[in-house]
């Protein structure tokens, strides 16, 4: 009955004997309407046709269950054979044929119409059908396939390990993921939970509902651990199976890495390092007010649900009478709904200042910045070191999206002294490739000009609390900047100083910037080390710090 909502008044029954005597009103007109008829060689063809629909289908069924090799089906006929039921569903559906032809036609036409109905209207049951056991067969039959397959370049698909937490907490994040890997390539969002005495069922499977919902395909999964470090390793090696395995990892950037302590920092660059370590491309995205919506997150006791409009209106004062209510009630909350993205504020916070809510809803925008059309911007990639072509391969893919189809992409590449490399040339290489890109800028400022004063101190500020003071520190800690190690990476500070001007020049008004991630390896310091991604990656559009793992993924063969 869940399947078919418009018969759902035909099954409330009596009070006394709860007999459905709607449902027999029902059956007595369908059956007077077939008496009425008055002719027993009419009615007997169309009634005879619709039980051999039914045998057909049964006999089939007992096919399919069987082909399947479900546990799970076990006849307990001692002569049954799966063929005999293929053998039956066809006798059955012939005879409905040599019965009445039309009438068989017609018999078909009302099954099949039903069975399109409740496929599309996808009622929360499970049937336990054979063809959950059969789809499960083929996907495991394909999967071990695949894996005797040697890889190829020409076949590379980025399989994604997206760091989420909970994908319901980071949807930025979720929504830039399916932007590369829809109806493409795997999905994975992983979550890391920290000294868990029992594994979060209910929570694995909550969230693999909010991603169904959201439309998104992925698969959720959740590890245990004592420590980030330990979870983050077991995470890496074990999601995916086969060939079906990720190969990219995804992550937000830390803004808070300078409220955060030093082990955090430390937890931080060493997941960077492991992922290369284990040969995975990285892919680190930062906006600039931050992804994390947790703490706008509706609580279960929110009582009150109000939708956008009514919050703006209610904050911004147009209403008196409701906000005389919101001022009587401390604890009340508005809730209101983007996108499936259920965000509360505080009522007497938003009453006491516009501007908190102002900022909310500016950090929401942000958040929808992957789901919203953009037109008429750009997407800037800026491909400063040979790893691969991951960092040219993920905006051209990007880039082929509905949302992204407006932008153009530029790419942005740095001039190698050693060669004549100029932008005809380069433009040569990457058409080679097939990426369709609208400009090519090679910088050759980056090594030979100077950052300014302002800037340079300005960063050396920032990392001021983490330096060591002297030599004989004794609360020094690893993660702290040495002044040998400011010294000795100081050319490299400046080029990334400068990086930071060239990006406010020629790419601050784009919808979406890649650039290089700077790899971690020979930096003893975290601290430095997140310096780095911050003065590279500040004041800027939605930034994505991307780097694979040498493994070559274009090709020039089509």
């Amino acid at each position: 009955m869940k399947s078919f909502q418009f018969l759902i008044g035909l099954q409330k029954g009596q009070k006394k004997t709860d007999e459905p005597k709607r449902a027999y009103v029902l059956a007595f007109f369908i059956s007077l309407a077939c008496v009425l008829i008055g002719e027993l060689n009419v009615i007997a063809p169309i009634i005879s046709n619709f039980f051999l629909a039914s045998y057909t289908l049964i006999n089939y069924s007992c096919f399919s269950s069987s082909l399947s090799k479900s546990p799970g089906w076990r006849p307990a006929y001692k002569y049954y054979n799966m063929w005999l039921s293929l053998f039956g569903a066809f006798v059955c559906c012939a005879i409905m044929f040599v019965i009445q032809w039309w009438a068989a036609l017609i018999t078909i036409v009302i099954v099949i119409v039903i069975y399109k109905y409740v496929d599309y209207k996808s009622p929360n049951i499970n049937w336990g059908s054979s063809t959950q056991a059969i789809v499960y067969k083929q996907a495991l039959n394909q999967t071990l396939k695949l894996n005797s397959v040697e890889d190829h370049v020409r076949n590379f698909r980025p399989q994604l390990l997206v760091l989420t937490g909970c994908p319901s907490h980071r949807p930025a994040l979720l929504h830039l993921a399916s932007s590369i890997t829809r109806n493409t390539s795997l999905m994975i969002c992983g979550n890391i939970k920290i000294n868990e005495r029992k594994f979060p069922f209910d929570e694995v499977q909550a969230e693999q509902n909010y991603l169904n919902n959201e439309k998104c395909k992925a698969f959720y999964t959740c590890v245990t651990a004592p420590s980030f470090g330990v979870g983050i390793n077991s995470l890496m090696q074990v999601a995916g199976l086969g060939k079906m395995k990720t190969n990219t990892l995804l992550l937000g950037f830390k803004t808070n890495w300078q409220k955060v302590t030093g082990p955090e920092l430390t937890n931080y660059a060493q997941m960077i390092r492991k992922a290369f370590d284990m040969r995975f491309g990285v892919c680190v995205l930062r906006m600039e007010r931050g992804m994390d919506i947790s703490e706008f997150l509706q609580e279960e006791h929110t009582e009150m649900n109000l939708n956008l409009a009514t919050a703006t209106a209610v904050v911004g004062g147009s209403d008196a009478d409701a906000v005389n209510r919101m001022e009587s009630g401390n604890n009340q909350k508005v809730t209101f709904a983007i996108d499936q993205e259920q965000v509360r504020i505080n009522m007497k916070d938003a009453t006491a200042s516009n501007k908190d809510f102002s900022d909310n809803n500016a950090k929401i925008q942000a958040i929808r910045h992957f789901q919203n059309k953009q037109k008429g911007k750009t997407i800037d990639v800026w491909w400063l070191t040979e790893d691969g072509g991951l960092t040219v391969l993920l905006p051209h893919i990007i880039s082929q999206r509905a949302q992204w189809a407006g932008c153009s992409l530029r790419i942005f590449t740095m001039k190698n002294i050693k060669s004549d490399a100029n932008d005809f040339s380069m433009a040569r290489l990457i058409s080679k490739f097939r990426i369709d890109c609208e400009d090519i800028n090679i910088i050759d400022d980056l090594k030979t000009e100077k950052p300014s004063d302002a800037a340079v101190e300005s960063f050396y500020d920032m990392i001021k609390p983490y330096q060591k003071k002297n030599l004989g520190d004794v609360d020094f800690e690893p993660w702290m900047i040495t002044e040998e190690e400011i010294e000795k990476k100081k050319e490299k500070t400046l080029r990334f100083i400068r990086l930071q001007e060239l990006l406010q020049k020629h790419s601050k008004d784009a919808a979406l910037v890649f650039m290089t991630l700077p790899l971690p390896k020979d930096i003893k310091s975290s601290a430095l080390y997140l310096a780095w991604l911050e003065e590279i990656t500040k004041n800027l559009p939605p930034i994505v710090l991307i780097r694979g793992n040498q493994t070559s993924v274009l090709t020039f063969y089509s």
